[in-house]
């Protein structure tokens, strides 16, 4: 593994299954998603003893905004407007540990909930966090889909928040996700699915 300025240059390891599925995923949230992949990063750097740190196992931020307006006759009359966010933050790691698990929510939620700015307009934002491992622990798996974080803003007068969990497992093509990050389980067995078969 490459090390370059404090950061580890995950895209020059070598290919293997699980870089492919990262990169196939990336691609598949930058049709409608702004990306920002961790070398563009800024706040992930740490002092070298900070042991909490998701840095390691950060691959991209993927971010998406949607509003709805509607109106009356013409734009000069709107009758209501709202906006639709999601954050999605994924990961790469050859094996999932709790320790690993726990790091990479702290910072998925941390960062996201960052990013939420409630008010009348804000309807909705997901918070997601994707793994991407070789193999993982059952523990760590368990946890994750037992992941349930949920907040309303003003008691949703002005939004809420809900948090989405997945892991992939590409030893066993396993895919978990917690309830409310089940509708990302197709997508991730169908890019899993495309990549399996290629030489890697």
């Amino acid at each position: 593994m490459n090390f370059i300025h404090g950061w580890y240059d995950l895209d020059n390891m070598s290919d293997n299954i699980r870089d492919k599925i990262k990169e196939k995923l990336i691609e598949s949230y930058s049709k409608y998603y702004d990306i920002t992949k961790s070398f563009e990063r800024k706040d992930m750097r740490c002092d070298d003893d900070n042991s909490c740190s998701a840095e390691p196992y950060f691959q991209a931020e993927c971010d998406f905004n949607m509003r709805s307006e509607k109106f009356f006759l013409s734009k000069q009359a709107k009758l209501w407007a709202v906006d639709s966010f999601e954050y999605v933050f994924i990961f790469s790691v050859p094996y999932l540990t709790d320790i690993i698990y726990d790091r990479c929510l702290s910072y998925s939620y941390e960062t996201g909930m960052k990013r939420i700015v409630p008010g009348p307009e804000h309807m909705c934002s997901y918070i997601s966090m994707i793994i991407l491992c070789d193999d993982a622990s059952k523990t760590a798996v368990k946890k994750l889909r037992r992941c349930h974080l949920h907040k309303d803003f003003r008691f949703s007068l002005y939004g809420w928040m809900d948090f989405h969990t997945a892991v992939v497992v590409t030893e066993s093509g396993d895919v978990t996700t917690n309830l409310s990050g089940r509708d990302n389980a197709k997508n991730l067995k169908t890019i899993y699915q495309s990549q399996k078969g290629r030489k890697v």
